[in-house]
């Protein structure tokens, strides 16, 4: 079954329709209906009680989804949460580099820079997907969160949170001192992410905001030993890119080690 024909399904049996429909719907924004909303729960207590059940020291929280200017600063989002954009001088269509180069470089462009994607898009003579000419430009670094302006006066900055792992960290000290000064100590988190994707794409696979369910784990490596041999024989299956270029959908069996 092809994606739009599963999509069509979806939306005929409930589980998920595109936000504001009858305005025409917006890219990477989804609603879930009655079937989806209760097979998404189910999996939110599902994850909850597996994970939290690994340990007594470890606990739900629900941080908030707005952070301010500060947060982002540090953490590093502000300047380096970006996809490489290029746009159509001819058509103005926009995209990801990356993605305009998913058959020529497999591998992907993660730790090339602006300059870098731009040499490999000009020498693969790439054209633009809409209009077919040859004219996009050169890539330029993209900041994915959505800003906000933040009080009355316009004068803060604040983001709605591009990930979740902010909250466990932000959390950390008053959990710290919640839990007596005790590790390990998880902090977990099931929450919205908002990113400003360039090119959302492929229903759920990439949307602008959507649902992340993380556990943060803090402990002294000294007193926490890792049962890595409860798992080191096990096998995950695993279809390579080279393998699915090809076309081969069996993937293979991959040990721990």
């Amino acid at each position: 079954m092809k994606s739009d024909e599963l999509f069509a399904l979806l939306r005929r049996r409930g589980v998920l329709w595109p936000s504001a429909e009858i305005y025409g719907g917006a890219q990477g924004l989804y609603d879930y209906g009655p079937l989806g909303t209760a097979l998404k729960r189910r999996i939110e207590d599902t994850w909850s009680a597996w994970f939290l059940g690994l340990s007594e020291d470890y606990h739900l929280i629900e941080p908030a989804e707005i952070l301010p200017e500060a947060v982002v600063r540090a953490s590093g989002h502000l300047e380096n949460f970006t996809d490489p954009e290029v746009s159509c001088d001819s058509c103005h269509s926009v995209f990801r580099a990356d993605t305009l180069l998913e058959k020529i470089r497999p591998e992907g462009v993660d730790g090339l820079s602006a300059a870098q994607i731009g040499t490999i898009l000009a020498e693969s003579a790439v054209s633009c997907p809409s209009c077919g000419k040859r004219t996009l430009s050169v890539p330029r670094p993209f900041n994915m969160m959505f800003g906000l302006d933040f009080g009355v006066t316009g004068d803060e900055r604040a983001y709605l949170q591009p990930e979740t792992a902010q909250g466990s960290y932000l959390a950390f000290a008053r959990m710290w001192d919640v839990g007596r000064h005790a590790l390990p100590l998880g902090i977990a988190v099931i929450g919205k992410a908002y990113r400003n994707e360039i090119a959302p794409r492929q229903v759920l696979f990439r949307m602008r905001a959507f649902t992340q369910a993380e556990l943060q784990i803090f402990f002294d490596p000294a007193a926490f030993p890792v049962p890595f041999d409860r798992v080191r024989q096990e096998e995950l299956p695993v279809l390579r890119v080279p393998a699915r270029e090809r076309g081969e959908e069996s993937p293979e069996r991959v040990s721990a080690e």
